[in-house]
């Protein structure tokens, strides 16, 4: 085995709302040294403890979620972990600052996932049942905002999935 094949992983998905990011973790293989992170589960559960929806409480909680979020990451790696980040990481900040964040023992992943802006607009207003869709303008903002992320980010290897994979 090669030292890049033992290196534990980070990968990091990036994409807007609704771009299948979390259907693509829930298919992933996963191991008892793999951990998944992301704030909107968090949130889900303590929106379902109390009886409200996401966006009810997204507010309210969203500091809450990210420092817990941010300690996750720092127990995995103290743990040795193999780590998934599944949030939209749409700008180079928000990516830079996680990835500040994982040792250089880690090979570092981003899978991306080409916007299909059609697709996107649809699953935001199917959430709206469920309560856990973006207002009109907040998504637009994102699309607007998204930055594709590169190797020069501190990423050892950038995989764009297409609109065929979602």
């Amino acid at each position: 085995m090669s030292d890049k094949a033992a290196k534990l992983q980070f990968i990091m998905l990036i994409g807007l709302p609704g771009s299948g990011k979390s259907t693509y973790v829930g298919k992933y293989p996963k191991h008892d040294n793999t951990v998944v992170l992301s704030t909107d589960g968090y949130i889900e559960e303590k929106a379902k403890e109390l009886g409200k929806t996401y966006n009810e409480i997204f507010r309210d909680y969203i500091d809450e979620s990210t420092k817990i979020f941010n300690e996750n990451i720092k127990f995995a790696v103290v743990e040795r972990k193999h780590i998934i980040i599944d949030q939209t990481n749409l700008s180079e900040k928000s990516r830079r600052r996680k990835l500040s964040q994982i040792p250089k023992h880690y090979a570092k992943f981003a899978i991306f996932w080409e916007p299909d802006i059609d697709r996107v607009w649809k699953v935001n207003q199917e959430r709206h049942s469920f309560g856990r869709s973006l207002s009109d303008p907040t998504l637009q903002q994102m699309i607007d905002n998204f930055v594709f992320p590169t190797e020069e980010e501190g990423f050892d290897i950038v995989i764009k999935l297409s609109k065929s994979a979602q």
